[in-house]
């Protein structure tokens, strides 16, 4: 795939009038939609665009970026970043600057983990991955703030001494960390020690993830089992793969899904492709990514389509294009969507109730202990409970039955010699959800639930960084609840209770910074 990315990069220059069709001109700035706009449609536009290729969307807070393959500006302009607020609507938010040797960025993914963005991308020559890190300012932890500046220190994470390494994509599992990546005959992946370090694990095929009975025929472009574009997910017991393959410059592109109920038994669970449109002025469907609308309960796929009829003539304008579309999951029918649209179909709805924080006191009350306090700083709140032993700061809208809750927080003091905790509250205070620092010197955590029937109950997930931004998720659907970590699934539990009731931030025999929060029901 890497050269066939690296010919369309080099390509994309090219133009047969006669061929080309006519389309919204994705490079004219006066061709914004509208953005109080009730629908959308199928394929998306995005400005200053040449195309939008191997789409990657990272949610951060209340709003989204999205990263594509593309030519890095060697006079130090940088990556181009897109950024939105409704998966819709999209603006150039910055050029990102990248140090070290920078090649031609392809198939981008961002990672967070405790307190630092590692950023992995494909490159030709030598079809392997390049990584790099930025560690934002402590009083924020946005990807793509005004400081960004992204350093590599790896021009070949993985390390495979044999085989194809591109289209890389992290998965946590627990304690565990994989990467997911493109191979000849089946999607391939390593369990590797860090994200800074891939160590010596030996890669593992997934033989039976390939796309394979292609109709392929002579001089066309295209090799059955080519398989590429992993993108992971856990959900209700089972582990969730999709892939792409066989050629990203055929009509028959295509998307499959598999899954399984450990990460070495998945496999094809139903007929494939999952996403697949043939023919018609957009076809070749692929490399899609996954996302939480700005509801926080709608789940999306981004992918993006080729351009033009038939199999790619690599004469005319390489040129692909930005689609969104939802998805549920099942036990019982895994992975279900209705893509590819190209109809009108509903913008993503807003969340119904958030804060940016700012004014805490006209949409937030504090409980608990009278010697708690709060303090007002700029995009954030610190939350104080020296002296107070505990404390919540509620919002003053309620949640339903049925609802997610968000926010973002870290921890700045610690009380009393240890224990300190800081988290997420629901349910009138019946549920939280914390970090927890304990009687140790060091800055490692765990995270903890609570519940008035059970009381505290350790997840395992261990050497949490205690004094990093955070965010935690809590999907609550009658009596089960889900706990989400930074975008990890950590476990879920079910109450005795099946009530809503007001939800926020809580401390407990600490200082705390809290951030951005929004909730929606169900």
């Amino acid at each position: 795939m890497l050269l066939h990315i690296f010919l369309m990069v080099v390509l994309s220059s090219l133009h047969c009038c006669n061929e080309e069709p006519i389309l919204p001109d994705n490079n004219n700035n006066d061709t914004i939609p509208d953005s109080q706009t009730a629908t959308y449609r199928n394929p998306l536009y995005v400005p200053l665009a040449d195309e939008i290729a191997d789409p990657s969307v990272y949610r951060y807070k209340n709003q989204y970026y999205l990263l594509s393959t593309q030519m890095y500006s060697r006079n130090g302009e940088g990556m181009t970043v897109w950024s939105s607020k409704d998966l819709v609507n999209w603006e150039v938010h910055k050029k990102v600057l990248i140090s070290g040797s920078v090649e031609p960025i392809l198939a981008p993914e961002l990672v967070y983990h405790e307190g630092s963005y590692f950023l992995y991308w494909s490159v030709y020559p030598g079809e392997v991955h390049y990584a790099a890190k930025y560690t934002p300012d402590p009083e924020d932890f946005d990807p793509f703030g005004p400081s960004a500046n992204y350093e590599i220190f790896s021009y070949n994470y993985l390390n495979l001494k044999n085989g194809i390494d591109i289209d890389g994509e992290m998965f946590f599992d627990q304690n565990d960390l994989y990467m997911f990546y493109c191979g000849l005959g089946g999607i391939q992946y390593k369990k590797v020690t860090s994200l800074s370090e891939s160590g010596n694990n030996n890669p593992v095929q997934l033989t039976a993830c390939a796309v394979n009975n292609v109709n392929i025929l002579p001089g066309e472009v295209g090799t059955n089992g080519w398989t590429e574009a992993p993108g992971i997910f856990y959900d209700d017991g089972y582990y969730y793969l999709t892939y792409s393959g066989v050629h990203y410059l055929r009509s028959d592109y295509q998307i499959h899904s598999a899954r399984g109920q450990s990460i070495e038994d998945i496999a094809p669970y139903k007929q494939n492709p999952l996403i697949a449109k043939f023919d018609g002025l957009y076809n070749g469907m692929g490399n899609n990514n996954f996302t939480i609308g700005p509801d926080l309960t709608t789940k999306y796929l981004t992918y993006h389509a080729k351009v033009g009829a038939g199999i790619h003539d690599p004469t005319i304008q390489i040129d692909r294009r930005l689609m969104i579309d939802t998805y549920v999951v099942s036990s019982e029918n895994g992975i279900v969507t209705k893509a590819p649209t190209l109809s009108d179909e509903p913008v993503p709805q807003n969340i119904g109730w958030e804060n940016t924080l700012d004014s805490v006191p006209q949409n937030m009350t504090l409980t608990g202990n009278n010697e708690a306090t709060i303090r007002l700083t700029s995009g954030s709140v610190i939350l104080s409970t020296e002296g107070a032993n505990s404390v919540d700061l509620f919002t003053d809208t309620v949640t339903s039955n049925s609802f997610v809750i968000e926010g973002n927080t870290r921890g700045l003091s610690i009380f009393n010699g240890g224990n300190s905790k800081y988290g997420m509250t629901i349910c009138d205070g019946k549920v939280k959800f914390a970090i927890v620092h304990g009687n140790n010197s060091d800055s490692m955590a765990t995270l903890e639930y609570f519940t008035e029937d059970s009381g505290w109950t350790n997840t395992g997930i261990q050497n949490i960084n205690y004094y990093a931004w955070h965010k935690l998720r809590l999907d609550k659907k009658d009596h089960l609840i889900k706990f989400y970590y930074d975008d990890r699934y950590i476990c879920q539990i079910s109450l005795s209770v099946n009530d809503g009731g007001k939800a926020g931030y809580y401390t407990e025999d600490a200082r705390a910074d809290i951030s951005w929060i929004g909730f929606s029901d169900y």
